[in-house]
């Protein structure tokens, strides 16, 4: 025993534990520099999706640099065990709730922005408009402030780094964005989802390694294959989107058939039954009309809005003309070319007064463009009336009118949707364009100069287009008024008040009726790189694409979840005894496993069942058969229930039927076995 240790020398043991220190020390911070990056890049792309469709005004490079700063931090956080995280956590919080409660202008910037960008989205669809006034802050704390609402999206992330825990939480996390643009009506650019897609990939892939090397190696690897991937899905996409360019192919075919066919049948269902709710509501309705007459005599009736569905426009007492859009005419901007920047007007003393809540925005007009001349409309008070002015338009105008009648339109919705695509792909929304040349016409300068411009702008040259493709359309200018910002009265009928953000300029083409067309694209910010969600007819094609990507998806998850959860639920049940009860779960799971196999259900105790599962499942003896029929009758009616032995025989029988069943079924069965049925995997 002596001679064996005095083998050992003391300088051997040194050098091997002094290079294990070295490459130990030197992998350590590897893996952290991978997982740094890892996290940083993630939560990139997962604000990258986010703000393809809620735009912030913020250069971007202020909150991606302190996304990787926090990433390390969160990463190092991750990485440290046991009781050591309460000191650091605690001073954490205590700094960060330190900073918030000294920076309250910050805060709000922070909050206000982030509001903004959903609510301009969610409320007003494509008017765009200003809700919370933003504190000026400068782009870099800003930045900053928004990269600390994102630190429990990075502990997230790198907690489930290290220990490869949590997994379907950090998946529900990078579908967030898709989630609430899908809501919205939108979905992230396809450059976005691209990102996400490949991020999300290469940090799974490292997930749950503690080797540096192992770590690089895997992210090597999962990167250039999801590389070839993605390049791969692009270009045979483009083949796809070739064809549906083909207005005489089967993609515009199946789309008219799903639209005459499914959509429109749906909408006069829904249509139906509005009607008859409608008329359902008369009586209820009648008892508080005398009410509701008394209480309106203080509002003028507008005389602009639906008849099923009546609003009025009241203005408070002493307020005259100072709640009107400051780009309406009468003003000292009755000339377009003068209107540099959106200005709204206070909207002070107006509101509409409504007997149901409406089911989207509201458009109160209170002046029509008539004649357009010299970039000045001749405007008229609201009325139904159509004027011979409605489609006449000026001969000067010779850009617009060679765009406008070289193009195939054949009826209104065409050329609303060719309407809409040149402004999506040469335009973006800007709240302060700049004023119109005086040798230039004020439609031509925005959409083939400038390129930029609000409501007023796309609402002009809107108008103008539609005529000159032979349509009879007038441009409308008042308020929109959101279905936010109507709140319940005590006598059932719903009020909103009208501020000055929601002036608002749109179109109306007639056909049997005057009909709204919103044709002013969604705020995205004054750089024209940063377009609107679908910025293009081929993009928001290829966007549909993604998007349907998504929901299978997201519903193959959800499905996925759903049958695991079930499936832990039926093996907890038939793996505990409780009384005897364990026994009748296993007696269940053997029908669920013949129902697969082909045998319909019966539920009952008798011979003939028995008779049944014998038939399908032979694996099983007669005599076990037997036994298990005495087994579960002395469950069902028996004074004492079988003992925890019998239990366990008969799960030990059940599982290995289960075992074997599986191994002959087809995939189809399979598929039910598993996720319909929700049968166990493993045992």
């Amino acid at each position: 025993m002596k001679k064996r240790r005095a083998e050992k020398t003391g300088i051997r043991l040194w050098k091997e534990n002094d290079k294990k220190f070295f490459v130990g020390s030197m992998d350590k911070f590897v893996l952290f520099l991978a997982r740094t990056l890892a996290v940083g890049f993630l939560a990139l792309a997962w604000w990258e999706s986010l703000l393809s469709v809620f735009p912030i005004e913020l250069d971007r490079k202020w909150l991606y640099m302190p996304l990787f700063a926090f990433s390390a931090l969160c990463v190092w956080f991750a990485g440290i065990r046991g009781k050591k995280k309460i000191i650091p956590g605690a001073a954490g919080v205590i700094l960060i709730s330190s900073l918030i409660w000294k920076n309250k202008n910050l805060t709000v910037a922070v909050l206000d922005s982030l509001a903004n960008a959903y609510l301009r989205v969610h409320d007003e669809g494509n008017v765009p408009l200003l809700l919370y006034n933003v504190p000026v802050t400068a782009d870099v704390w800003l930045g900053v402030g928004i990269a600390v609402v994102t630190l429990p999206l990075l502990a997230v992330f790198s907690f489930m780094l290290s220990r490869d825990k949590g997994k379907a939480v950090v998946l529900v996390l990078l579908m967030l964005p898709v989630f609430l643009a899908a809501v919205e009506g939108a979905f992230p650019s396809v450059q976005a989802c691209i990102s996400l897609f490949f991020t999300a990939g290469v940090y799974y892939s490292i997930s749950g390694k503690h080797s540096g090397r192992t770590v690089w190696r895997e992210a090597v690897a999962a990167g250039g294959f999801l590389l070839i991937l993605s390049i791969l899905s692009w270009e045979a996409a483009q083949p796809i989107e070739a064809k549906k360019e083909n207005k005489e192919g089967r993609y515009f075919q199946a789309r008219a058939f799903v639209e005459t066919r499914v959509i429109q049948k749906v909408e006069d269902a829904v249509r139906t039954g509005k009607e008859k709710q409608h008329d359902d509501n008369q009586g209820e309705n009648a008892s508080n009309q005398e009410k509701n007459e008394e209480d309106n005599e203080k509002y003028v009736d507008s005389g602009q809005v639906p008849e099923d569905d009546p609003l009025d426009m009241g203005q408070g007492a002493g307020t005259s003309s100072g709640g009107r859009p400051a780009f309406l005419t009468g003003t000292e901007n009755s000339n377009l070319r003068n209107i540099g920047s959106f200005q709204p007007g206070d909207g002070e003393g107006l509101w509409v007064v409504s007997g149901t809540l409406p089911e989207s925005t509201y458009y109160l007009p209170l002046e029509y463009g008539k004649d357009y001349a010299d970039s000045s409309w001749q405007t008229v008070e609201p009325d139904d009336k159509v004027y011979a002015e409605y489609s006449q338009y000026p001969e000067n105008l010779s850009r617009l009118m060679e765009l406008c009648k070289k193009q195939n339109i054949y009826n209104v919705k065409d050329a609303a949707n060719f309407i809409q695509t040149e402004f999506e792909e040469n335009t973006v929304y800007s709240y302060s364009p700049g004023t119109t040349p005086g040798d230039w016409d004020f439609a031509e300068y925005f959409l083939f100069e400038n390129k930029k411009g609000f409501c007023v702008h796309f609402a002009t040259t809107a108008t103008l287009m539609y005529r000159m493709m032979g349509f009879t359309a007038r441009y409308a200018a008042g308020y929109s008024i959101p279905v936010s910002a109507f709140e319940k009265q005590e006598d059932g009928s719903y009020r909103a008040k009208v501020t000055g953000e929601m002036g608002h300029a749109w179109c109306e083409t007639y056909d049997n009726g005057w009909m709204i067309r919103e044709h002013t694209l969604p705020y995205t910010g004054d750089n024209p790189a940063a377009a609107p969600p679908a910025s293009s007819s081929n993009r928001a094609q290829k966007e549909n694409w993604v998007a349907a990507a998504a929901v299978l998806v997201l519903a193959a998850f959800l499905f996925w979840i759903h049958a695991s959860v079930r499936r832990r639920q039926k093996a907890r049940t038939a793996r505990e005894y409780a009384d005897g009860r364990g026994i009748l779960s296993l007696y269940l799971m053997l029908w669920d496993i013949a129902e697969v196999a082909g045998t319909p259900r019966e539920n009952s105790l008798s011979g003939s069942a028995f008779e049944k599962l014998k038939i399908t499942l032979p694996e099983i003896s007669g005599q076990d058969w037997e036994w298990i029929q005495q087994a579960v009758q002395q469950t069902m009616f028996g004074k004492q229930p079988p003992s925890k032995e019998i239990h366990e025989r008969l799960y030990r029988l059940v599982m290995e039927e289960a075992r074997i069943i599986q191994g002959k079924l087809t995939v189809r069965k399979k598929i039910r076995y598993r996720y319909v049925k929700c049968l166990p995997l493993s045992f």
